[in-house]
């Protein structure tokens, strides 16, 4: 209760010091000067307002008219009129804009409750954006504050479009960003995420849990154990695995991420992304099929061009077999011991045998299969197949292993193609060189767990202009070569994970090298569980 109103309440109650009529005039006067205060009450608070955000505001009646404007400077805000006083809201706005106040006038006069909304204009040419805020006021009036937001309006527009230009961007890489708070097991994903994931609602509250469940059933002791180690040591982490659609499709990722420091530098945010590799997976799955087509077609073609000596080498021990029995049969006649004859048969027998078997393994189709083998008995395998040629040509065979057992992980049939093809265009390269004519394999460990094999003759080399091409499918030097029998050699090393190289001799003839990994890529083995979190989440699996 204000002064003035207990003045009144007091001078009402004291109706014999004072005539009627002097009390009524006393009373008109207080109440003029408490309109007259709370009215400079108003336009101090209006004025406290303006102060911190120094647009302008007026009065607006329930017809849409503007009965008073104050900060006449600020027109600017409006269509160019000569004033806004006693001017109706579609006279100083666009249509549009007018629509927008006369919706929030009628929404003011009914709920009594400010209305907030954000209009655009024009302005020389410039687009400017503006914020109205419509507050009741007077029965019959309403106080219109008016803010320039176009600075503000423009960061924001940006933001937007880089997040579109983001979004965007991700959806054509198929790759989606993610954050996981360890802390609180708080989970964002971005819209890529879910295009990934299969799925189409976007306010799907994200866990921990739900992506586990999404995980490939046999992919989730790996998932597993890659995040517990990274928990644990604080580690990026890199790697592949199989997600399982709502509807049942099975696709590849590949998901990566590291820990993002706070101000205490503990690391509490793990962010990463995800991106969908399935296409490259079925296209290299396919490269893989043709890969494999190829080098069976390849070690056919191989075989046509050996069979003369393969035919040899079979020749000899069933030769040896026949001659053997003859004797075997007048040794018996005559009553004589023939176990030594049969013992030999026997020898023969298993030569014959296994003359066949390497024969049938080398040409036998099948997909690539990885394990650990030793590559010293690949190389007298493949040795043993072009032995014939190797004995024609007079060529004498050094090998130099500095280990007896060195143990490569790959696939052997197509290891065995490779050397087989290195061996027969050594062969090829010495057929017209001058004795002595020599083969030189060697192998070796090197310091990043590779192993070497090095391959060397004494022929007449690679020609200068041709060493670029070297490795060119259908390119050759030969008159009768198809020119592929190097590229899919390269094609199949690097296949295993291992690398093939030329190097020139340096008095004469060439060396073809070869590096494959001496085992197989161990996986990350965690040493400690989950964290709470994570383990509440996983504990299911």
């Amino acid at each position: 209760m204000d002064v003035a109103t207990t003045t009144i309440q007091g001078l009402n109650f004291l109706p014999e010091l004072l005539p009627p009529s002097t009390r009524v005039q006393i009373n008109e006067k207080l109440r003029q000067e408490m309109l007259e205060q709370r009215e400079t009450e108003r336009s101090a608070q209006l004025q406290m307002i303006l102060d911190v955000n120094p647009d302008l505001y007026f009065h607006l009646n329930l017809r849409g008219v503007i009965t008073r404007f104050v900060n006449e400077k600020n027109q600017h805000h409006f269509l160019p009129v000569e004033t806004v006083h006693q001017r109706h809201l579609h006279e100083i706005f666009p249509s549009s804009v007018a629509s927008q106040f006369e919706t929030a006038l009628q929404e003011l006069i009914q709920s009594q409750v400010p209305v907030t909304f954000e209009y655009a204009l024009e302005i020389t040419q410039a687009m400017r954006w503006f914020q109205a805020r419509l507050l009741p006021y007077q029965p019959e009036e309403t106080l219109v504050i008016i803010q320039d937001i176009t600075q503000r309006k423009t960061a924001e527009i940006k933001l937007q479009h880089v997040h579109a230009r983001l979004s965007e961007a991700q959806r054509q890489a198929h790759i989606g960003s993610w954050e996981w708070d360890t802390r609180e097991n708080t989970l964002w994903w971005s819209e890529e995420i879910y295009r990934i994931l299969g799925l189409g609602d976007l306010d799907f509250h994200p866990t921990t849990q739900t992506f586990m469940e999404m995980v490939h059933a046999e992919d989730r002791k790996l998932v597993t154990r890659v995040i517990t180690n990274t928990l644990d040591n604080r580690l990026p982490f890199s790697f592949e695995h199989r997600i399982v659609r709502p509807q049942g499709e099975i696709r590849y990722v590949h998901l990566q991420a590291g820990f993002k420091p706070d101000a205490t530098g503990e690391s509490q945010l793990m962010y990463g992304t995800i991106q969908d590799i399935t296409e490259k997976v079925e296209a290299s799955r396919i490269a893989q099929e043709y890969r494999d087509e190829l080098a069976h077609v390849s070690r056919l073609v191989v075989k046509g061009e050996l069979i003369a000596g393969l035919s040899h080498e079979l020749n000899q021990p069933l030769t040896a077999i026949a001659n053997y029995c003859g004797a075997m049969k007048t040794l018996m006649e005559q009553g004589e011991d023939v176990s030594q004859l049969r013992d030999k048969i026997e020898r023969q027998a298993l030569r014959s045998g296994e003359i066949i078997h390497r024969l049938k393994a080398f040409t036998q189709k099948q997909p690539q299969q990885k394990f650990l083998f030793n590559i010293h008995d690949s190389i007298r395998s493949a040795l043993q197949i072009i032995n014939y040629q190797i004995r024609l040509k007079q060529i004498e065979v050094k090998t130099c292993f500095k280990h007896k057992f060195t143990t490569v992980y790959a696939d052997r049939v197509q290891i065995e193609q490779v050397l087989v093809n290195l061996f027969k265009n050594a062969v090829e390269a010495m057929e017209h060189s001058p004795a002595p004519r020599t083969l030189t394999i060697s192998t070796a460990s090197t310091p990043d767990r590779m192993i070497q094999i090095s391959v060397s003759d004494t022929g007449c080399g690679v020609p200068e202009s041709f060493r670029s091409k070297l490795f060119t499918p259908f390119a050759t030097s030969k008159q009768s070569g198809l020119g592929i029998g190097l590229s899919l050699s390269r094609s199949l090393i690097q296949a295993a994970e291992g690398k093939m190289w030329f190097l020139p001799n340096p008095r004469k003839g060439a060396t073809f090298c070869i590096q494959l990994p001496a085992c197989q890529k161990p996986l990350e083995r965690p040493r400690t569980e989950l964290n709470r979190h994570f383990r509440a989440d996983a504990a299911h699996d």
